[in-house]
């Protein structure tokens, strides 16, 4: 039995808007020139909702090294405890059409 393809949430207009919040800054170095890493790979489904602030050389090394989110995971644990918050300031176009 052949199972269906998840189909993986994407927004482009979410990750734009994040990305512009004061929030959105490099959870390890604090830097503002973050880029959106998925929570899980894009490949794997991943959701543009589930995304977290790493510069790029850090997002690589979090690809590379098996270790990385476990010797972060205070700084992915509050990251993704405040999300809900940051994510209800996020307010769809279609929402007002309702």
């Amino acid at each position: 039995m052949l199972l269906p393809k998840t189909v993986r949430e994407q927004d482009p207009k979410y990750l734009r808007w994040i990305r512009q919040q004061p929030e959105w800054k490099c959870l390890i170095t604090g830097r503002p020139e973050a880029v959106a890493c998925h929570l899980q790979s894009v490949g794997a489904g991943g959701s543009d909702y589930w995304v977290f602030p790493l510069i790029q050389s850090l997002h690589d090394e979090s690809h590379r090294r098996p270790g990385f989110f476990c010797k972060h995971r205070v700084a992915l644990a509050e990251w993704f405890y405040e999300l809900p918050k940051l994510q209800a300031r996020f307010k769809k176009p279609d929402d007002s059409l309702r």
